[in-house]
């Protein structure tokens, strides 16, 4: 079966820095591609964190940090998909 992602994924593990609602939240940027990302929070996300939450994502996995915004897709208890 073929994926229905728009976009190629690619797996990093990279530390991040998921901003919501004035608070910044540690957590590892599983994968990316030019569309979204998965973002492990590390423990249960934010009570307050809903589908459609705009979030700002600053990646660290080069010399100078990637800001992206964007809206939240999906959320499990540890696991966030943010479309960008």
């Amino acid at each position: 079966m073929a994926s229905q992602r728009e976009h190629l994924r690619v797996s990093c593990e990279a530390p991040c820095i998921l901003y919501f609602n004035g608070i910044n939240y540690h957590a590892l940027l599983e994968n990316i591609s030019f569309g979204g990302a998965l973002v492990k929070i590390g423990k249960v996300h934010p009570d307050n964190l809903y589908i459609g939450a705009e979030v700002n994502l600053t990646v660290f996995n080069t010399a100078l940090p990637m800001k992206h915004s964007g809206k939240v897709i999906w959320l499990d208890s540890s696991d966030i998909g943010v479309k960008f």
